[in-house]
């Protein structure tokens, strides 16, 4: 499975990646669709335990879900939607939806895999953020 599925999975929808728009946004999000339903063809009972819920419409938060319920009831990935139609839903919804709050953090440190950047001269980490690109 891909940092970008493990990332960008959640119960009953999608989330956007965070891939720039354009080729490399098309072709990480063809990544991530392909990602999920490798995921999707494990047994009907497999149990999933996602990152996170955003409990849409008032419906309760929830952590585990099964393939399942996956297969029936995402709103991006579920059976009948393929790859295509995947990526136009994405691009489309990603283009209305703005920057997020913590996306410059967020990559320093998915692009280390996890790991905080060097320590300075004093032991010190820091995060750097381009206050005049924002």
């Amino acid at each position: 499975m891909s940092s970008a599925t493990r990332l960008s999975w959640a119960i009953r929808c999608s989330c956007r990646t965070a891939a720039p728009r354009g080729p490399i946004f098309r072709a990480v999000t063809r990544i991530l669709y392909r990602s999920v339903r490798r995921v999707l063809d494990l047994p009907p009972q497999t149990r999933l335990f996602m990152c996170h819920d955003y409990g849409p419409n008032g419906r309760e938060i929830r952590w585990v879900t099964t393939v399942a319920e996956e297969r029936a009831n995402n709103i991006h990935v579920r059976d009948g939607i393929d790859e295509d139609t995947f990526v136009e839903m994405r691009e489309a919804r990603d283009k209305t939806l703005a920057m997020p709050k913590l996306i410059i953090p967020s990559l320093q440190v998915n692009m280390r895999a996890g790991k905080l950047p060097p320590k300075d001269e004093d032991g010190d980490v820091f995060l750097k953020v381009p206050i005049n690109k924002l």
